[in-house]
């Protein structure tokens, strides 16, 4: 699934809006699976999300054939694809870019970098975060699970 904020006219404060959106659908994930399990089986409780986030320039607009589909082009949305690959299940997974205007919105304190740089195949070594709500990041600051927050 592929999610995008500020198309066509962009919205400055896209990043905390998608991040947002993004901690929405995980904390509506078990709900999901839930009613997946009761309607499909078992095998369904494997599935997951994991999400990518990444901020900048990018174009849409509905492609024509057979069925026209409405598609998202630019680097932005091909670097979003190759960070979402790179994340982990149950998690949100956020370029430099997107970080920087999640602080400079005051939201810092829901940022943790990610121990390791990231490689992305035409990208090379990258700084990602990891986004966490400010419910589930205050449980994994009290295991130790990371680091102080970026403020």
């Amino acid at each position: 699934y592929v999610a995008v904020c500020g198309l066509p006219q962009p919205w400055k404060d896209h990043a905390t809006l998608m991040a947002h959106f993004a901690c929405e659908c995980l904390n509506q994930m078990p709900i999901i699976l839930h009613h997946l399990t009761v309607d499909l089986g078992l095998d369904t409780t494997d599935l997951g999300m994991q999400v990518g986030l990444h901020s900048g320039p990018a174009t849409a607009g509905i492609l024509r054939g057979n069925q026209g589909r409405f598609q998202r082009f630019g680097a932005t949305v091909n670097t979003t694809a190759r960070l979402e690959s790179t994340g982990e299940k149950k998690r949100i997974h956020a370029l430099q870019e997107t970080a920087n205007l999640i602080r400079a919105a005051g939201r810092g304190s829901c940022l943790y970098p990610r121990e390791n740089k990231v490689f992305a195949k035409g990208l090379g070594e990258m700084q990602t975060y990891w986004v966490y709500d400010k419910g589930v990041a205050a449980k994994l600051l009290t295991k130790g699970a990371f680091p102080t927050p970026l403020t």
